[in-house]
């Protein structure tokens, strides 16, 4: 029942390392909303991410994964983002992270929070639900 974010990152790489904390911002601002943040961080020791969140004062959950859990989200580059709705689809999927990305991450999240509640409306007795286009999930 939550809309959650999947942000796949690890210390090495500098793009992730500017991404992360502004990510966290911007979900736990809407927290409340219904938003649930994972940073997956990718094949590195419980010690070096604990050492690298303590550096950064960053307070967020992190999950420990490998390669393999990744490409199930079609991680083939960090950071990648992955915004999944109420229902449990994919609904936006982030490549990199410059100027603008956490507004647009924003931006992102608002739409799927507002979309949610309407998605499973379901049609009038004797109607066909209306023919959907698929979304764009970065190319994937």
């Amino acid at each position: 029942g939550k809309v959650v974010v999947l942000d796949f990152w690890a210390t090495w790489c500098g793009p992730c390392v500017q991404g992360l904390p502004k990510v966290a911002e911007v979900t736990a601002k809407l927290q409340e909303k219904g938003v649930v943040f994972h940073a997956c961080n990718l094949d590195e020791s419980k010690e070096k991410i604990e050492k690298f969140l303590a550096k950064k004062n960053l307070s967020i959950s992190v999950a420990m994964v490998g390669q393999e859990l990744a490409g199930k989200f079609g991680v083939n580059g960090i950071p990648h983002t992955v915004v999944i709705g109420k229902d449990g689809v994919i609904k936006k999927v982030h490549v990199g992270f410059g100027p603008g990305s956490e507004k647009q991450l924003e931006k992102d999240l608002l739409e799927v929070l507002g979309a949610s509640g309407e998605e499973k409306k379901e049609p009038p007795k004797g109607e066909k639900p209306a023919e959907e286009k698929p979304k764009d999930a970065g190319g994937k």
